[in-house]
């Protein structure tokens, strides 16, 4: 076995000379491809830390030397953060660095068990934490070559010109790999809940902003203005997953005599603990508000224009209405909420903040559809433009042309059913009397539900409108 191992190794380190020398470096040079190979092999084999260690000190050697070869003479100037400009030559250091810091996070995560510090690092997921930083040093890296085209060099050292070196196609990779790597390392346990919710938020943001900045044809250009939108997106992806991360589930002790208390629900009484109303006040009251409305004039407002096809280059191309904005920020509010309340109230409580989210995320939704239909929202224009306006159910004359009206019939409905006059069950009074206007209630709810549906589905469909709309209905 021992001779076997160490004619591979010989038959390794010989193979990585060959191939070093098939690159025609300098004799000198020949040591580190077989250094590299040798590193990478028991590095694989052993799965130890300390030859991943090796590795990075092997390829911080030789990158040092291709960058000071390469880019040592060249003046060029990157920003990398807003109002902070550093040579070529530094850049190409932290990409460097950048790199070696992904192969070190790839040896903790392949190493083999009983280490030292292991179990410090999994306590205080020190795997996490780096993951995260990668996640942060990678934005700044991405943004820097989005807002610097690289000068293309002639044979004779001229420059002829200025180029894009990084295309937004290639952050959207990133960012998907990013996600898919988070969440590969949280199934098999080795990054806790909050870094893997701070990873792809950080992910996710980034994609989102480069999708905005890529698709606003008058915007911005400023990398300031990336940076600010990239931080509102993360931070508001971050709030509305934040609560698993951070709330721990409060589940209600009872006694035998509650449990036979027990309303037809089968939850808990409405009243809550001080300090967990409090918390539950304050998230949805004060916290989630204010991070979504910060984030509207810079993440949602534009994101909503893209996905209702506002921001296209276009003769008839508009701003989203305001309505349609608040519609959904009003839905993101309800989602978030409800969310919050099903993880930190997994046994009930807070029955009135459930229907209240329940209620804004569906009038949300619902106004964000039937803007056209509101009056004062629709954006004027000239008179060349009003045939598009008759078939787009935007406002010519009247708003009464938009099939707005049928999701604000449903909404109605669901709400009448909610607050009791459509009361879509058997009541029954105390004195033991059938219920006789049931059939009634339910022929008055299907009337304007699925009239109200139809009738926006049927306007959608003749208005040639986006596809959205009508794939949610």
């Amino acid at each position: 076995g021992e001779y076997h191992e160490d004619a591979f190794q010989v038959i390794l380190g010989a193979s990585a000379v060959f191939f070093g020398m098939s690159c025609s470096p300098p004799w000198t040079f020949l040591p580190v491809p077989m250094l590299a190979a040798e590193s990478l092999a028991l590095w694989v084999i052993t799965k130890q830390l300390r030859y991943a260690f090796l590795m990075v000190f092997v390829l911080f050697t030789v990158g040092t030397i291709i960058i000071a070869y390469r880019l040592t003479f060249l003046s060029e100037y990157v920003e990398i953060f807003p109002g902070k400009n550093i040579v070529l030559k530094s850049f190409a250091h932290v990409a460097l660095l950048a790199s070696l810091w992904l192969i070190f996070l790839v040896g903790l995560v392949h190493r083999t068990p009983g280490g030292y510090a292991t179990q410090f690092m999994k306590n205080w997921d020190v795997t996490g934490v780096f993951f995260a930083m990668y996640g942060i040093v990678l934005v700044v890296m991405e943004f820097a070559l989005l807002r610097e085209p690289m000068p293309l060099y002639s044979r004779d050292s001229f420059e002829v010109g200025r180029v894009a070196v990084y295309s937004p196609a290639t952050s959207y990779f990133t960012g998907f790999l990013i996600i898919l790597i988070a969440s590969h390392m949280k199934r098999q346990k080795l990054m806790k809940v909050g870094s893997f919710i701070t990873s792809v938020s950080i992910a996710v943001g980034k994609t989102v902003t480069v999708l905005i900045e890529s698709s606003i044809l008058d915007g911005d250009d400023s990398l300031q203005i990336l940076f600010l939108r990239w931080i509102v997106a993360s931070a508001l992806l971050f709030t509305i997953s934040a609560p698993y991360a951070v709330l721990k589930p409060h589940h209600m002790k009872m006694t035998i005599h509650a449990k036979r208390n027990l309303g037809p629900s089968g939850k808990p009484g409405r009243y809550l603990p001080n300090d967990i109303s409090l918390t539950v006040l304050v998230y949805s009251a004060v916290v989630l508000p204010l991070i979504i409305l910060v984030s509207v004039p810079l993440v949602i407002e534009p994101f909503v224009g893209i996905l209702s096809g506002h921001n296209k280059s276009a003769y008839y191309a508009t701003s989203p209405s305001f309505s349609e904005v608040i519609g959904y920020s009003s839905s993101l509010w309800g989602v978030a909420v409800l969310s919050m309340t099903n993880h930190f109230l997994p046994d009930g409580g807070a029955d009135l903040l459930r229907r209240v989210s329940a209620l804004i995320f569906l009038l949300g939704i619902f106004i964000s559809f039937s803007s056209p239909a509101i009056p004062g929202t629709s954006v004027s224009t000239d008179d060349s433009s009003l045939l598009f306006q008759s078939v787009s159910s935007l406002e010519v004359e009247s708003s009464n042309n938009s099939g707005g009206w049928g999701l604000i019939s449903a909404f109605l409905a669901i709400l009448l059913a909610m607050t009791g006059p459509l009361e879509l069950r058997e009541v029954r009074d105390a004195s033991g009397r059938k219920d006789s206007r049931q059939l009634l209630r339910l022929m008055i709810f299907g009337v304007m539900f699925g009239c109200g549906l139809s009738w926006f589905f049927t306007m959608q469909s003749m208005s040639k409108d986006i596809f959205i709309p009508i794939f949610v209905t």
